[in-house]
């Protein structure tokens, strides 16, 4: 049966229509995929690894051999699998991609099978590692960016979220890293993914965001957010964008911050804070985690608090790529319907003329 081939650049105009099955390894498919993609796969790990031995010390044509084998003896399990993801989708797909790593054998092969049988099946032309092209060319656009600043507890990641419902473009970069970004930042989350899966995701919300053709609201961030590292060049148009700073009181941050915070179990704490040994000191380590000891959450989190103003403001003027373009909001803006309204305003009043959205 034939099947047409198509370029990322063209099926992500009309994404939603996809069904994308990953045939690539377990492996390959958990260390970074597109996301919403389903891992099919054609082999599994050990499989793979025995026909990749073969091509090299024996032949391609042995390999291409084993490979049959072992395809053809899983062609009615590979058609139970389509069918219970299609069956347990919500909006059934109008068609099926497939993918491997270039677009080669593996795919090649699961989409015969699938237009054999009667599915209306595409082949993504140069496989994931077109996929990759596409993401890393992502970062070198120059996105209408409005970035949201302001000391650890001034309702950043709240204020995102909450514009996010009111029809405004957000990239979550808390949210997309599986981290908050302190050392504090995974507690109560799943384990972060692979960078490069982070790059995945960041790319591909930075594409639909920008499909609403209104500025961009992101939080400011280190480029370092757990152990995932936000792309220098993208990294670098968030430094240039405006950059608006919330001022809010020290002791509401620190109420801030005891909510999300104090809940978790002290010896979870304690771990977390271990790792400010070098940039804490000796002295004021041991000051904090005696106070979480005698879960005296507040006087803990206050000193922590203050290291971590100090390690903001520092990094706001002398980091490797310092901040542009700064606006200090005023300080009656200090709840988050407050800042809320002041940030749909900035969206309505955002100057697309001094910066160039790339979507003119």
């Amino acid at each position: 049966m034939d099947f047409e081939r198509l370029s990322y650049d063209f099926v992500i105009n009309d994404l939603s229509s996809y069904l994308i099955l990953d045939v690539r390894t377990p492996l390959e498919f958990e260390a970074a995929h597109i996301p919403g993609a389903y891992n099919v796969p054609v082999f599994s790990n050990k499989e793979r690894i025995e026909i990749g031995t073969t091509y090299k010390q024996i032949s391609k044509e042995n390999a291409v051999r084993i490979g049959l084998q072992y395809f053809g003896k899983q062609l009615n399990n590979y058609l139970e699998q389509v069918e219970h993801i299609i069956t347990n989708l919500n909006v059934k797909p109008e068609k099926i991609l497939v993918h491997c790593w270039r677009g080669g054998q593996r795919s090649a092969a699961m989409a015969w099978l699938l237009a054999f049988n009667k599915y209306p099946t595409f082949v993504l032309e140069g496989g994931y590692k077109s996929f990759r092209n596409w993401v890393l060319k992502q970062f070198d656009i120059n996105y209408p960016l409005v970035v949201i600043g302001g000391y650890t507890g001034s309702y950043k990641t709240d204020l995102i979220k909450y514009l996010e419902t009111k029809q405004l473009p957000v990239i979550n970069l808390e949210e997309l890293a599986q981290h908050r970004g302190s050392t504090f930042g995974g507690l109560g989350l799943p384990k972060q993914t692979s960078n490069e899966m982070f790059e995945n995701k960041l790319a591909t919300s930075l594409f639909k965001a920008c499909l609403l053709k209104k500025p961009l609201f992101i939080e400011d961030e280190s480029q370092r957010i757990g152990n995932n590292l936000i792309p220098t060049p993208f990294f670098k148009t968030m430094r240039h964008a405006p950059n608006y700073q919330i001022q809010i009181d020290f002791e509401t941050r620190l109420d801030n911050i005891l909510k999300s915070y104090s809940h978790f179990p002290c010896e979870d704490l304690i771990t977390a804070t271990d790792r400010l040994q070098k940039r804490l000191g000796f002295d004021t380590l041991q000051r904090i985690k005696n106070h979480l000891k005698n879960e005296n959450f507040k006087e803990a989190f206050k000193l922590l608090l203050n290291y971590y103003d100090g390690f903001y403001a520092k990094n706001k003027s002398h980091a490797d790529f310092p901040k542009f373009n700064i606006t200090y909001i005023p300080t009656h803006f200090n709840t988050l319907d407050t800042l809320a309204t002041y940030f749909e305003k900035v969206a309505h009043d955002f100057d697309f003329n001094n910066n160039p959205p790339f979507f003119t």
